[in-house]
């Protein structure tokens, strides 16, 4: 079965779009996943099944001592097999998935298959559950970081108003299938804060009678439906904003958007030159982002609309062989430099590897232009691919003449590329190349 091509079945198209009784149009439908048996894994399914039922009618008799202490062993041993014959063959029976991607022309919702990797079909042990969040982990479908300001503003409605609840912010997600799924509902009081930070909305609990505004920003935010956002004009209009003082002056932010600090362990690292969140804003501002190939494109699509920006100077990716792991993060991402013609890009090797025979160790060590050293790393590849153990790490740094267009198709292109290696876990590290702010609804990000 190709994705592509496949039709989700009658049912599933049913309860995507509809709900209740009524059949209504479904409100939270970004809210479902779907798993599909396999015709052709449904007869062993059920087989297997039935036997495990048989197998423990037959072993409840032994209470009423019907059979010898052997013989019980052995009706045991048969059950706990059965159990797990039965469990493997509906995890095999059930092989794909599928999510609610984005809305209809027809105001429903168009629904994207994917196969679950070989390597989770099978599984008996542990929540089968967790096997599909995996995927829509690997697939950015749901997100364990803060989602962007923008995107929450657009899908709530928030962009075409002046304000709304936290409350309903937060539901949006849930109603806008062209949006990851956020569990956690502290993340959405995170990308609040970081929206007041950045002056996209003022906030204002109604409870504790506190106004949250740029040059005050809060940590987090309430979910709730009594802590209203608000634009800058709106609040104003309301008289919530006060008057600054001399002294509020001397405290305000420099002109331009601020850039909101991340949670600690969101795999996102905002600073200078050095890296560093300090306040020297004199060097290039650096972008950094980590997880997977997926995740880390996503985690600085978010970044970089947050920040108002969509130039960079450079992209770097890095990728680390761990002790034990052996070469195959270097090859994923050395495959990945022919399919980016488009950039000018440059390749760091920073290895150690092991040898059983002749027995040593040798470091490699390399920094240079991908168009020239084709020799060199093929050298290298080889000599790789014969240790016994690598450890180390390998950096692509694909830059252009100008300024890297994070809307344009070569970035677009250059994502896409690394969404589908999938090399591992990545560093993604990226230099500003400007900081003027995106008109609203300009950015785009990597798709």
């Amino acid at each position: 079965m190709k994705p592509e091509e496949a039709a989700p079945p009658r049912p599933v198209r049913l309860i995507a779009d509809r709900s209740g009784a009524g059949e209504t149009h479904r409100t939270y439908r970004n809210g479902l996943v779907f798993l599909l048996a396999e015709k052709a894994h449904i007869a062993a399914a059920r087989e297997k099944i039935g036997f495990e039922l048989a197998a423990k009618r037959v072993v409840a008799r032994q209470q009423k001592g019907d059979f010898s202490s052997a013989v019980v062993n052995k009706l045991k041993e048969l059950a706990a097999t059965a159990a797990l014959e039965s469990r493997m063959a509906l995890s095999r029976a059930y092989q794909h998935v599928w999510w609610p991607e984005r809305a209809s022309s027809d105001g429903g919702v168009q629904l994207r298959l994917l196969p679950l990797p070989p390597a989770d079909q099978g599984k008996a042990s542990g929540a089968q559950t967790d096997r599909v969040l995996k995927l829509l982990r690997d697939y950015s479908k749901v997100r364990d970081s803060p989602p962007a300001t923008d995107a929450l503003a657009r899908s709530s409605g928030f962009d075409q108003g002046s304000e709304i609840s936290t409350k309903a912010l937060a539901r949006s997600p849930w109603r806008d299938p062209s949006q990851a799924v956020v569990l956690d509902p502290a993340l959405i009081g995170k990308a609040v804060a970081a929206g007041v930070r950045n002056g996209t909305w003022v906030c204002h609990d109604a409870a504790s009678g506190t106004v949250f505004t740029r040059q005050d920003p809060p940590n987090s935010v309430r979910i709730a439906e009594d802590v209203m956002l608000y634009t800058i004009e709106r609040a104003g209009q309301l008289g919530l904003l006060v008057e600054p003082s001399a002294d509020t002056d001397r405290r305000d932010p420099p002109d331009g958007p601020t850039q909101p600090g991340p949670a600690s362990g969101d795999g996102l690292a905002v600073g200078g030159q050095d890296g560093g969140c300090g306040s020297d804003r004199s060097g290039p501002r650096v972008l950094e982002a980590h997880g997977s190939a997926a995740a880390a494109l996503q985690k600085l699509d978010d970044a970089m609309r947050d920040a108002g920006t969509q130039r960079l100077s450079q992209v770097a990716v890095r990728v680390s062989a761990e002790s034990g792991q052996g070469v195959q993060p270097f090859l994923v991402l050395g495959m990945c430099v022919p399919q980016m013609a488009r950039f000018d890009v440059g390749l760091k090797l920073d290895a150690t590897a092991e040898f059983m025979e002749p027995s040593g160790a040798v470091s490699l060590r390399f920094d240079g232009s991908a168009a020239t050293c084709a020799p060199v790393f093929e050298a290298f590849w080889g000599a790789l691919a014969g240790a016994s153990d690598v450890a180390g790490s390998l950096t692509l740094t694909a830059s252009q003449a100008d300024a890297i267009d994070c809307v344009g198709a070569d970035f677009r292109q250059f994502a896409e590329v690394l969404r589908r290696a999938a090399p591992g876990h990545v560093t993604l590290t990226t230099e500003v190349a400007d900081t003027s702010a995106a008109a609203p609804g300009e950015r785009a990000g990597p798709q």
